[in-house]
């Protein structure tokens, strides 16, 4: 969950991916590896709203949720499932340590769109992630988790109220280029897609410990994420090479921090330059940096792009892009507009999160030991 805001809208929609380029066409260090590892599906909880069968939808409702439960219970609980942020974090009535989890230091996650800085103290735990129709586990995975025992307010907060003994605070932050000086506890060794230690196999549907040809990544769907890459789940996908911001460090982290997806932003058919894009499922709102040359329109304190803006985002770049997708603001919002709109800010460094309707059109893949982002179509 990252940046702020909120607007309006409506829009036609380009999904388009570049004709002519096959997968691995163009791309850096000769193109991602072969995955022909196993993989485990996860699927999304119910919607929230509306019945208990009702699918979640991303352009409906709010952010998606898995059902997860900490040091081997079985009693499930949904935890809202955030690509915008990486790692655990839950109130004391969500996570009670078991006595075989490992207390670690104080710590804190800061959330730039709401303002909230969660605060307390960092537990190692057994993290199970189950199917939400059958309620059977899927995947065991060993991260620490953040037990909040307070939460204050950062400078410039946007929806944020201080609270000395939160309840009700259950996030799983699960996405990748979200370690900064300002979150300096967002690395790969807080991430449970990336530290699974038990899979259910497709033979018995028992928990088995993870396979020696599991490649570590996921894809997250409009229905669910998929732990491991196969050939399978990544059928399809257009590959963007990553940079790699911090090599691994054991025994704390044993994979690399990658960056965010590269992407050039162009407003109205004016670049603004090559920055990145964070697919975002944790906000129902768009955030796009710097302020393009429009005349913004009031969408509560801020401002966001008017009706007719032209938005296109080309991975890595115009000039080479692997992938692409537009729309241009209306209201309502429709396919891949934010349906809270656009909000500009203050970024000098190009920046775009696409909110939590990208998924209605993509599927995302990552590979988190070699880092490539795999841009795929929905069906």
């Amino acid at each position: 969950m990252a940046r702020f805001g909120y607007c309006q809208g409506h829009a036609w929609i380009g999904l388009t991916i570049m004709a002519g380029l096959s997968p691995l066409a163009a791309l850096a260090d000769g193109g991602p590896p072969a995955y022909g590892g196993p993989s485990v599906f996860v699927p999304f909880a119910p919607a929230t709203s509306g019945a208990a069968t009702t699918p979640y939808a991303p352009t409906q409702g709010g952010s998606p949720a898995m059902e997860i439960a900490f040091c081997g219970r079985t009693v499930p609980v949904k935890f809202t499932m955030d690509t915008g942020s990486t790692g655990i974090i839950a109130s004391p009535d969500l996570f009670t340590p078991c006595t075989a989890d490992q207390a670690g230091q104080p710590g804190e996650m800061i959330y730039s769109s709401s303002g909230r800085v969660e605060k307390g103290n960092w537990y190692r735990a057994d993290v199970t992630l189950f199917d939400p129709a059958s309620h059977q586990p899927l995947a065991v995975a060993n991260v620490p988790v953040l037990q909040v025992t307070q939460v204050v307010c950062g400078a410039n907060a946007r929806d944020c109220t201080p609270n000395p003994t939160p309840t009700g605070v259950a996030m799983m932050g699960v996405g990748f280029g979200r370690y900064s000086t300002q979150q300096p506890q967002s690395k790969t060794n807080v991430n449970p897609f990336l530290n699974v230690t038990q899979v259910a196999t497709s033979a018995t549907g028992a928990l088995q410990p993870l396979p020696s040809s599991w490649n570590t990544g996921y894809v997250v769907t409009k229905a669910g994420a998929a732990l491991g890459l196969s050939a399978a789940n990544t059928a399809g996908a257009r590959w963007v090479k990553l940079s790699q911001t911090l090599p691994p460090a054991p025994p704390v982290t044993v994979l690399p921090e990658w960056s965010m997806a590269p992407a050039e932003l162009v407003i109205n058919g004016t670049s603004l330059g090559i920055g990145a894009a964070l697919m975002d499922t944790g906000v129902g709102i768009g955030y796009l940096g710097p302020k393009p040359a429009v005349q913004g329109v009031a969408c509560g304190s801020s401002q966001c792009l008017p009706n007719g803006t032209t938005v296109a985002v080309y991975l890595p770049s115009k000039a080479a892009a692997i992938s692409q997708f537009g729309f241009t603001v209306a209201t309502p919002a429709t396919s891949l507009q934010p349906g809270g709109g656009v909000v500009m800010v203050g970024d000098p460094t190009p920046f775009y999160n696409t909110s939590r309707t990208y998924y209605a059109g993509f599927s995302m893949a990552y590979d988190a030991v070699n880092g490539w982002a795999g841009l795929i179509p929905a069906p």
